[in-house]
């Protein structure tokens, strides 16, 4: 009996330092980051990219950044994390027959949405995020919704997608 409860302890020991081997104190690297959704490799700037995936015959508009991918219905669900004071674009790849045709703020309280994104084509929108100092962002972050607006195949398709600012570190 003795060794079964030496055994558990060993786990429990083992599972403990696991656990607290996987957090970490403050600040966060650039992989942390980019796991994040954030490319720092472009300086912190974000892509969602767009394209059209086939599931069960029916042709789905995708939206990806670096850390999501949410086809059809799921990029009502889908939260881009962005920084303060970098670029988020949209843009559709190359391949796909997609057009842009408008990316609407929904909330009311505009703090991410500040300005209006801006069409630069038929394929890609840009949105500079305001330079919003750590102590105006609360502790649970900022998140907003929008609504993007598609053409595929002469049909018009929209989705309530998010941006969410994450908490200071």
């Amino acid at each position: 009996m003795k060794n079964r409860y030496a055994l558990l302890t060993g786990f429990v020991i083992m599972i403990t330092f696991l656990i607290a081997g996987s957090c970490k104190q403050g600040g966060s690297s650039k992989g942390e980051e980019a796991e994040k959704g954030l490319q720092v490799e472009n300086g912190g700037a974000v892509n969602i990219e767009i394209s059209t995936v086939t599931r069960n015959g029916e042709k789905l508009i995708q939206m990806e950044d670096t850390v999501n991918v949410a086809i059809g219905d799921e990029i009502t669900y889908l939260i881009t994390e962005v920084k303060p004071g970098k670029k988020v674009t949209w843009k559709v790849k190359s391949s796909d027959e997609i057009e842009i045709l408008e990316i609407i703020p929904l909330d009311s309280v505009r703090v991410i949405f500040k300005n209006d994104p801006i069409k630069k084509s038929a394929t890609k929108f840009e949105l500079d995020i305001p330079d919003i100092p750590d102590s105006q962002i609360p502790e649970e972050g900022l998140k907003e919704k929008y609504e993007i607006i598609f053409l595929l195949d002469g049909d018009t398709i929209n989705y309530d997608p998010y941006l969410r600012i994450p908490p200071p570190a």
